[in-house]
């Protein structure tokens, strides 16, 4: 994917430090933060982006939303994309801009990434179940 926005990592850091006030650690405890918040069952701020923005797509492609927002996140079709449409791949737009990172193409793009097993997910309960599985395996 691509560089993390500025401001996650200062999020980050202050969701770190959160963590340590509610465990009582010190930061010369020296701990593994990362293994701290799988321990809790919190995911990072980048995880938590991630995992947001999958299900606003899931709900924007699956749940029918406004026409609006579905004609922003259409599926690949045609026959020069059948490998894209076979793995419910969406279509991402041109990047027009460098700093081009809003919802309908970071959405996209994320929600490409995400394996078949994954998006074939019956119900949205199913689909949040396997996607925070992918996530905290696959993303940091």
């Amino acid at each position: 994917m691509e560089k993390l926005p500025p401001h996650t990592k200062e999020l980050q850091v202050v969701q770190n430090s959160m963590v340590r006030v509610i465990l009582g650690l010190k930061q010369a405890n020296h701990v593994n933060m990362s293994k701290v918040r799988k321990k809790l069952g919190m995911f990072s701020v980048n995880q938590m982006a991630v995992y947001h923005t999958a299900m606003e797509v899931y709900n924007i492609v699956n749940r029918k939303a406004s026409d609006q927002l579905q004609m922003k996140l259409n599926k690949h079709d045609g026959k020069h994309s059948e490998r894209s449409a076979a793995n419910n791949d969406l279509y991402v737009p041109e990047k027009p801009r460098k700093r081009c990172t809003g919802f309908s193409y970071i959405g996209p793009k994320l929600y490409n990434m995400i394996p078949k097993k994954i998006k074939e997910a019956k119900t949205a309960d199913e689909f949040k179940d396997r996607l925070k599985g992918w996530i905290w395996e696959d993303i940091h």
